[in-house]
């Protein structure tokens, strides 16, 4: 449990230290870093880490509630309906922090042809949520909480095209076209054999577990 709190923390670290701006100097030679290295302890990749935690926490009580019954399912509801609040606030949270951050996130994020579908949209995968708790159609939380990765999609707009902000651009981050020819033909290969050894450890574990 200690190492999937870590990597998940990990994970909201490095989001958020890559949203804020990695620290270079441009008349080095293609670019070099001269950060302190500490940047990820800054109050924006603290809170985009907290926010992690409490996505993952949401969509863990929702699985929960999805898979087994009795007892157990019951505290899964109970922590999905107090957990479901807090993660949609702490994600609004790091969209809007995320576009004081830079001018081309603000730009990208405040759009008025933006905002209102995706205000939309996260409304309407609430609504889903609480219907699914309140009839007891079991997996309607899990698919209302997996949509709210909407907010970390909109992360990925804001950023888009820099892969490093703002620093580089995708184009400029990529590797030669023969290292990704490389890595297609490896998850062309690999991705279905894991799909299909997940499908098949679903199947076998599949129905209610009582607890």
């Amino acid at each position: 449990m200690l190492g999937k709190l870590i990597a998940t923390l990990a994970q909201g670290l490095i989001m958020g230290t890559l949203l804020q701006g990695i620290t270079w100097s441009p008349a080095a030679i293609g670019g070099q870093f001269n950060g302190s290295g500490w940047e990820w302890l800054r109050p924006f990749p603290l809170f985009c880490a907290v926010a992690h935690v409490s996505g993952y926490l949401w969509l863990g009580s929702c699985w929960l509630y999805w898979r087994t019954q009795g007892p157990l399912q019951g505290r899964s509801k109970s922590q999905a309906a107090w957990l479901a609040p807090i993660a949609v606030v702490l994600v609004a949270g790091v969209v809007a922090w995320a576009s004081m951050l830079n001018e081309h996130y603000a730009e990208r994020l405040l759009q008025l042809s933006l905002l209102p579908p995706a205000t939309g949209l996260v409304a309407a995968l609430m609504v889903l949520f609480a219907l699914g708790l309140r009839r007891r159609r079991d997996a309607l939380p899990l698919v209302a909480a997996l949509g709210m990765v909407v907010g970390f999609g909109l992360m990925a707009y804001a950023v888009f095209p820099l892969i490093v902000p703002p620093a580089l651009t995708l184009a400029q981050a990529a590797a030669k076209p023969r290292t990704q020819l490389f890595v297609l033909v490896g998850f062309a290969v690999w991705v279905p054999i894991t799909l299909a050894y997940n499908t098949f450890g679903f199947s076998l574990f599949a129905g209610k577990i009582r607890g």
